[in-house]
């Protein structure tokens, strides 16, 4: 903590301990006696607009209470959290304690940590596939905990409906079976963190619909989560049926021009 005491009247710092004087590379005597915005500040010609020492007092001029504020030393280029208090000093006067924590690098943090959230929350509703997050279980499946704009406008659920339903929910009776003759692909998931299925999902509206269904386990505070992209293959198994429609008649063509 960084902290001085200062006369509420004249401005005079009467302490400072070491690490708000180890901020300005500088002894605490050293502040001692001097106007605190002539030193704390810099180029200051004038007392600071912004200064409370006259708020951290009733109208009778007698002590209010804790005030806390957040503030950035534009000099030091940090951060603080600062609290202020009017006590009364050994000589009788009243003056200002002021204890500031230094928060930079959590705000800092908490900064990064708000902007990677809005990249992910960008590239996870910017994505053309429909994403579901779940939570890792030893057998079945756990509910949804998060879904993308995609999943919502596809499947006809909205994002609070998902989070009272799970994966199962979205399996046709067919794709159940699947899973339950393919426990193994539980297993390599869990060991190579990723796996590609084939399924068919059935929307709150009851259309079926087959679609690939990438899933990647991650760790989130310790949590082993799934994320799962499901994206829509319908063209893809027409051009498929299609390819081997033509594939079949061009056989059976040959065949008949053979025996022919």
């Amino acid at each position: 903590w960084a902290v001085y005491v200062v006369d509420i009247e004249t401005g005079e710092l009467l302490f400072v301990n070491r690490t708000l004087a180890g901020y300005y590379g500088k002894s605490p005597e050293t502040f001692v006696g001097k106007t605190c915005w002539k030193v704390l500040m810099k180029n200051r010609k004038a007392p600071c607009t912004d200064c409370n020492n006259k708020e951290i007092l009733d109208k009778t001029g007698q002590p209010l209470g804790v005030m806390v504020s957040e503030y950035n030393n534009k000099w030091l280029r940090r951060i603080f959290e600062v609290s202020h208090q009017a006590i009364k000093w050994s000589d009788g006067r009243l003056v200002k304690l002021t204890i500031a924590t230094d928060i930079t690098e959590k705000k800092q943090a908490a900064e990064a940590l708000s902007e990677s959230e809005r990249k992910f929350r960008t590239l996870f509703n910017g994505n053309d596939d429909a994403i579901f997050v779940h939570r890792l279980k030893e057998k079945g499946f756990s509910k949804f905990v998060e879904v993308n704009d995609v999943a919502c406008r596809r499947y006809g659920y909205t994002r609070s409906e998902f989070k009272q339903i799970g994966p199962d929910d979205l399996h046709t009776l067919k794709a159940k079976k699947w899973l339950a003759r393919n426990v193994a692909k539980r297993a390599d998931l869990i060991t190579h963190g990723k796996i590609v299925s084939e399924l068919e999902h059935v929307k709150k509206n009851g259309e079926i619909f087959p679609v690939e269904i990438s899933s990647t386990l991650f760790d989130c505070h310790g949590e082993q989560m799934i994320l799962s992209a499901a994206r829509d293959i319908t063209d893809r198994k027409m051009r498929e049926k299609e390819r081997d429609d033509a594939v079949k008649f061009t056989a059976e063509q040959e065949k008949y021009a053979l025996v022919g």
